[in-house]
């Protein structure tokens, strides 16, 4: 694999890892084809929310498109909930390349074929691009508590709530000189979160398809993310996520720091702007 290709994956793992959110259960549906006033449907939200203690994706299909190139790679997806979510990149014969490890205080990402390691607080992304994101955001993604992660901490009257076609809404809140934006659908299943910086200088979305349910969790097996620069795009991935099972018995394997040399965060993040 070239030097390119390898960093248009890890321009990719970053994006999906690093910047964004969703899922949601199948409790309380609403499909009456109407939107329902802002209370009632604040409550449905949460009560769709279907907890589990974790999660485990052993084979997922991602397609990551950066600088015009395309590549093709398989990925494993492991969560314990509230505690840290584990993604590892595997392009080929089953031998992981990248690996990114998420807990609550910080991120790590681990190049392990020049045995090298990234990490930082959550605070970096605010400092640099202004992109405010925090572990319960990140894990989110790929739980059933977008919703929650979306608006905690926040009064209900912060938010602009707008009904949509079809029984679908959306709410809206800028703060500074951050938005962010969720659109739900009649059933209660987050469609998009968009984040975005002042001008749209950066914006981040998420799109969420093809939901299924699986031990009584309703989950997305189709998420698409992109990532633009005013209006300009840097990365898109797609994931299908092929199996997935929750609360079952979950082994965990991170990577010892010590045996990897420490990495330069901020060329890591250059790197990106580059793209």
């Amino acid at each position: 694999m070239n030097p390119r290709m390898k960093q248009t994956i890890l321009c990719a793992l970053v994006c999906v890892a690093l910047l964004a959110p969703s899922c949601r259960g199948t409790r309380g549906l609403h499909t009456e084809g109407r939107a329902l006033p802002y209370r009632q449907w604040t409550k449905q939200m949460q009560e769709a929310e279907t907890p589990f203690a974790t999660l485990n994706a052993p084979s997922i299909d991602v397609t990551a498109e950066a600088d015009g190139k395309r590549v093709n790679v398989t990925a494993a997806l492991r969560v314990y909930t509230d505690s840290v979510v584990m993604l590892s990149i595997i392009p080929f014969l089953g031998i992981e390349m990248f690996t990114v490890e998420l807990y609550p205080d910080r991120w790590m990402l681990y190049d392990r074929v020049n045995r090298t390691y990234y990490t930082e607080s959550y605070e970096y992304f605010d400092l640099k691009w202004g992109v405010q994101v925090d572990f319960a955001a990140v894990q989110s993604l790929f739980t059933t508590r977008i919703y929650s992660a979306a608006v905690r901490g926040t009064d209900a009257k912060d938010w602009t709530y707008t009904p949509l076609d079809a029984g679908r809404a959306a709410i809206e809140r800028t703060a500074g000189d951050f938005t962010q934006r969720l659109t739900a659908s009649a059933a209660h299943t987050v469609e998009q979160v968009a984040w975005s910086t002042s001008g749209g200088q950066y914006r981040f979305t998420a799109d969420f398809t093809d939901y299924a349910v699986s031990r009584g969790v309703n989950y997305p097996r189709r998420i698409a993310f992109a990532l633009t620069s005013g209006g300009t795009p840097l990365a898109r991935v797609g994931m299908t996520l092929r199996r997935v099972s929750f609360n079952g018995e979950l082994r965990l394997n991170p990577a010892d720091p010590a045996r990897y040399k420490r990495g330069n965060v901020g060329r890591l993040a250059d790197l990106l702007q580059m793209l």
